[in-house]
């Protein structure tokens, strides 16, 4: 629901019941010292992505659940044409491919609570 719905369709009032309004993200490779801090971050963030690469793609490759911290491990690879500007760089009218691994963290009303992002 969340790579399908949120990232590759752009359903992103869905955030309002799969994420907690207090929803960290970590980037763990490209910002790693920034820690995004809530949902509305998360929101603006896909919007970005969504406006740089309007046929953004996410497929899921695997998932692992580690009932300790209650917490989801997902595979995943995207693809999408850069359109637009994204992270201060101009577009490149390019396809792009790239994958990452994520560590969702679910809270007891089963949100995401927070993300770890490696790419």
């Amino acid at each position: 629901m969340y790579y399908e719905d949120v990232w590759s369709s752009g359903k992103v009032l869905k955030l309002n019941t799969i994420m907690a309004e207090d929803h960290q993200q970590h980037d763990v490779v490209w910002q790693p010292a920034r820690v995004g801090a809530g949902r509305a971050a998360m929101l603006r963030g896909v919007l970005a992505y969504r406006a740089a690469y309007p046929d953004l793609v996410f497929s899921v490759r695997d998932v692992a659940y580690s009932a300790e911290g209650h917490a989801v491990f997902v595979a995943w690879s995207a693809k999408g044409t850069n359109l637009g500007p994204i992270r201060d760089q101009p577009p490149t009218h390019k396809v792009t491919e790239f994958q990452g691994v994520s560590r969702l963290l679910f809270n007891e009303q089963n949100q995401i609570a927070a993300s770890f992002v490696f790419r």
